[in-house]
C-alpha cells in the first residue's frame, strides 16, 4: 500500500475522551483504502490492495508502545459503523 502518513505517532491524552475514525475499502487491486482520523484530524491515509477476503472484521485492542502510567485501560463508547463519514458531532 502507498502510504501518505499525516502525523507520526499521534498522542492520546490520558483520562480525555478521544474519537478515533476509520474509512476502509476492501480491494486486491489498487483502489483499497484506509484512512484513520483522531478527533477529525487526519492522520493516517493509506491507499492500494487492502486484499482478498470478501469480509471485514475490526476490534477494539491497544498496540501503543511506552505507556505512561502503565498498564493502561481503554474504555470504548459509541461505536458506529456507517457508509457515510461519522465526523465529530456523530
Amino acid at each position: 500500500m502507498d502510504q501518505l502518513l499525516k502525523v507520526s505517532n499521534p498522542p492520546i491524552a490520558v483520562n480525555a475522551w478521544f474519537q478515533l475514525e476509520a474509512f476502509y475499502r476492501a480491494a486486491a487491486d489498487t483502489t483499497g483504502q484506509l484512512t484513520l482520523w483522531l478527533d477529525g484530524k487526519l492522520i493516517l491515509d493509506l491507499a492500494g490492495a487492502t486484499g482478498t477476503a470478501g469480509w471485514v472484521a475490526w476490534d477494539v485492542v491497544s498496540v501503543g508502545r511506552d505507556l505512561n502510567p502503565e498498564p493502561a485501560v481503554l474504555y470504548v463508547d459509541d461505536c458506529a459503523v456507517s457508509k457515510t463519514r461519522i465526523g465529530l458531532t456523530g
